[in-house]
């Protein structure tokens, strides 16, 4: 067998990582005596390390390439492509898959900075450049964490930009609900049922507060608002941070002012108009009040100079400082009393008279504000 044949097939052992005794136990089989062996065995070394030598520069830089332009590509597709599709409902699933994907590329291609260079070469070679991935990877925990928050934030400014591009106003129902408690902490979701504009039926789950939740039952009407273009995009217009995002209405309890208008008609309650002030106004057409469910809140014109204002006690006392404001003085003795009353006082001005009575009602306060033109 020639030479450069033996030393080809040497070199290929060597690659396959076969022990030195078991190639020099093969080029024995050939005839070699221990000398040659030696020789061949030594040569082909030096043809490995040469060829390593020169092409590993390359190599190692096109790496470093490949795994730089991953990081990037992954950086764009995480924080600018993904978040313009229908990926809403698996979002948090996305973005922790991008922080993976991110920091393992961003990992390597720190790895292989700078590796094509000589000295860095020559300890390849030599099988001494040992680089810590461990270390590495452990280092880059903190910088996930921030990047995992980063993503997040993305997808649901671009899904508030959306919505808002493209809101649908409509009513949905409380199909279910379920609030758990962990190490971490009590979360609680419930899922809304509503129909789209081109007739579909959507069952969505939404994320709400704990304390928000003990408001929610099963079969309750709700607003909601949901995108046209991706109707898994849905929030509550319960809630008043949404209301104000994605609606005109000032999503505040009704004041002394807005009292004072309705009974000098510079303002004519309506649906829409009360839903100006607060998302949530209905009225009934037996009765002929209105009422907002999500305030907890009823309005009723007694007479023609005369309208009834219900509300939570906490609401009525913030109503009760406004009076204050606007002049309002408190009359001893004129409080106007009728069954279990709890509070009962009198206000007036020089144009307006205002009881306000809180009564304890199925273990909850609540409070009747009548006012009236003198």
């Amino acid at each position: 067998m020639k030479r450069k044949d033996l030393l080809s097939e040497v070199i290929k052992r060597i690659q396959r990582n076969e022990y030195s005794y078991q190639i020099k136990k093969y080029l024995g089989s050939k005839g070699l005596s221990e000398e040659k062996q030696e020789e061949i065995l030594a040569e082909a070394k030096k043809n490995i390390r040469e060829e390593k030598l020169q092409k590993l520069p390359t190599k190692n830089k096109i790496i470093f390439a490949t795994f730089l332009s991953l990081t990037i590509l992954t950086f764009v597709l995480f924080m600018f492509v993904f978040p313009e599709y229908d990926i809403y409902g698996i979002t948090i699933i996305l973005a922790v898959i991008g922080v993976l994907l991110f920091i393992i590329f961003a990992v390597m291609t720190f790895m292989y900075l700078n590796r094509w260079k000589p000295e860095k070469i020559e300890l390849e070679v030599e099988d001494k450049l040992n680089p810590d991935y461990t270390a590495a990877f452990a280092v880059a925990i903190i910088p996930a964490i921030v990047l995992f928050f980063i993503f997040s934030a993305r997808f649901d400014a671009v899904e508030d930009r959306i919505l808002s591009e493209t809101q649908v106003r409509t009513d949905g129902i409380i199909i279910s609900g379920i609030s758990t408690s962990s190490g971490t902490g009590t979360y609680s979701s419930i899922v809304v049922r509503f129909t789209t504009e081109d007739g579909k039926m959507k069952e969505i789950k939404t994320e709400v507060g704990n304390s928000e939740f003990n408001r929610y039952y099963k079969d309750q009407r709700v607003n909601i608002v949901y995108s046209s273009k991706y109707p898994s995009i849905m929030r509550l217009l319960t809630q008043e941070d949404n209301i104000r995002q994605f609606t005109d209405t000032e999503e505040r309890d009704l004041t002394p002012e807005d009292m004072e208008a309705i009974l000098t008609e510079e303002f004519i309650p309506t649906v829409k108009g009360l839903n100006k002030i607060s998302l949530g106004w209905r009225k009934d057409g037996s009765s002929g009040a209105w009422y907002n469910e999500n305030k907890e809140a009823a309005l009723k014109f007694i007479d023609n100079s005369e309208i009834a204002y219900v509300c939570g006690y906490m609401d009525a006392q913030h109503f009760v400082s406004e009076l204050k404001q606007r002049g309002y003085k408190k009359v001893e003795g004129g409080s106007k009393r009728t069954g279990v009353i709890i509070q009962s006082d009198y206000y007036e001005n020089d144009d307006f008279v205002a009881f306000v009575e809180t009564k304890m009602k199925s273990n909850d306060l609540v409070t009747i504000i009548q006012m009236a033109r003198k």
